[in-house]
């Protein structure tokens, strides 16, 4: 299609600000889901824009109720871009359900200046809810549901040429007076067929700036993040991410990998690579080629896997070739300390026994442990919660996470909680360290006192091991002290 015959041609992408609980960690990095639909647009001839509300003003707070903040940029500066940009499509990114408040607030802003702007919104919250979301926004326009490169280009493309959208795969709209939803099918096989990510159409330096990564801390000040693969063949209770991304797992390969990382590297200075993905190391001769790749490109990096990774697919012939690439600390999906819950609850295809070898040998090579711990599902005895403290505290890692089990939208947990949900309970006020409902044995503020608890005695150790506290907290906490001290207090109120 040629550039001159759209009407719709100017396209601008929103990454929103977002609500957060007030004890809870803000990230601020490259929006790599709009930056790869903005990099296939823009392929296809679309004049794109992209504006991050978070970097553009991460200190900015705004109350959001008595438990969250919005951080970035305001409403008010929001709609000013809009005006000025005047564009002809908005699309909203809504990867979490605490971004939709935001969501549906610039899609009323959207339509007060101009009715005639198509809308649009993507992300889990959206794409496992997509009649409530065209409900209760009448402003907005399109649901991309899923994986969302292809579905977005291809219902600009119809909407250019007035061709019926009716069966574009993985789209949600209004017909005729209803809403017609058309379920994901397909995914994208070929990931290497994606240009990279949009990355010059954000502010890189300002990330660096501000260095908040998703993983809360870094080793270096100019880090990036870069996903390898999607999807999940498991089942995880309270995950939603195999449905999101399909079961099938899809790759990138190693070199495409590597090439990135090495423009990342060239065009950016970047020293240290996040890998976001859910399963990095699933495939096990991939991933043996991108950390040998690493070194044999002679690549001036370190990195970690902030997201997690599967536990059970780590040996010691892989940990070492990861050292040897610069990986410095690894993220450990463990979640629980009992393995009743890790395999009947969970369904997650982990052994606790796995996890201590492989613990020992991390320790071993010389890498930083980090782990998620996850508690509060609906039948959890409290002698089981109990157990997941204690292993927790055996495996004596460098830092942990505790968190309370949500009911995400599109998580098997959602469906088993619906009637034990807290009064007034909305997705778009969850937070991992809120409860959203009572369990069999306890109330939400007793879990919520226990996760706080056990975060401050396990990460707040430095009595107990002031060298390893200052690598791993000391940067973020001179850079942050305000924050630091706040987050702190804020889980001692909780205690």
């Amino acid at each position: 299609m040629n550039k001159k015959e759209k009407k719709l041609k100017k396209i601008l992408l929103i990454f929103p600000p977002t609500k957060a609980a007030k004890q809870s960690h803000r990230p601020c990095v490259p929006p790599s889901g709009i930056l790869y639909i903005a990099a296939v647009l823009r392929e296809a001839d679309y004049e794109v824009k992209v504006l991050d509300a978070i970097v553009e003003d991460y200190m900015r707070l705004e109350p959001a109720g008595p438990d969250h903040v919005f951080y970035g940029l305001s409403f008010e500066e929001i709609e000013k871009r809009i005006k000025e940009i005047r564009p002809d499509v908005v699309g909203v990114s809504c990867i979490f359900s605490a971004s939709f408040t935001a969501v549906k607030r610039i899609c009323r802003i959207v339509k007060a200046f101009d009715a005639d702007i198509v809308t649009m919104t993507g992300g889990a919250h959206p794409s496992f809810l997509p009649e409530k979301c065209l409900l209760e926004v009448p402003e907005l326009d399109y649901i991309v549901i899923g994986e969302g490169e292809h579905t977005a280009r291809e219902l600009l493309d119809r909407l250019n040429l007035d061709k019926d959208i009716s069966d574009i795969d993985g789209l949600a709209y209004r017909k005729e007076g209803g809403i017609r939803v058309n379920a994901k099918t397909k995914f994208i096989d070929d990931l290497d067929g994606l240009p990279l990510p949009a990355r010059d159409l954000v502010p890189i330096k300002k990330y660096i700036g501000i260095n908040a990564p998703h993983g809360i801390t870094s080793k270096e000040k100019i880090n990036m993040s870069v996903t390898t693969s999607r999807g999940c063949p498991f089942k995880c209770v309270f995950c939603s991410s195999n449905r999101f991304w399909g079961r099938k797992y899809r790759m990138r390969s190693a070199g495409a990998v590597l090439d990135e990382i090495e423009t990342l590297v060239r065009d950016y200075g970047a020293k240290e690579i996040q890998f976001l993905d859910d399963n990095l190391t699933l495939d096990r001769k991939r991933a043996l080629e991108i950390f040998k790749g690493i070194i044999d490109r002679k690549l001036d990096i370190v990195w970690n896997t902030p997201n997690g990774v599967a536990v059970w697919t780590l040996d010691e012939e892989m940990l070492r070739l990861m050292k040897a690439s610069g990986c410095y600390a690894l993220t450990l999906a463990i979640e629980s300390g009992d393995q009743d819950v890790l395999t009947n609850v969970i369904k997650k295809p982990l052994q606790l026994e796995q996890v201590k070898r492989v613990v020992r040998l991390i320790k071993e090579i010389g890498i930083q442990t980090h782990a998620f711990f996850v508690i509060g599902f609906p039948d959890e005895k409290p002698e089981q919660i109990r157990r997941t403290f204690a292993f927790a505290k055996e495996m004596d890692l460098d830092s942990a996470s505790f968190t309370i089990a949500q009911p995400l939208p599109g998580s098997e947990l959602d469906a088993m909680v619906k009637n034990c949900l807290k009064e007034g309970f909305e997705y778009e006020n969850i937070a991992y360290l809120l409860s959203s409902y009572d369990t069999k044995y306890f109330k939400g503020r007793e879990l919520e006192k226990m996760v706080a608890r056990e975060f401050l005695k396990y990460n707040l150790n430095f009595y107990k091991h002031p060298i390893r506290f200052a690598v791993k907290f000391g940067n973020y906490i001179l850079k942050n002290p305000l924050y630091s001290l706040r987050f702190v207090f804020g889980l001692l109120k909780k205690v």
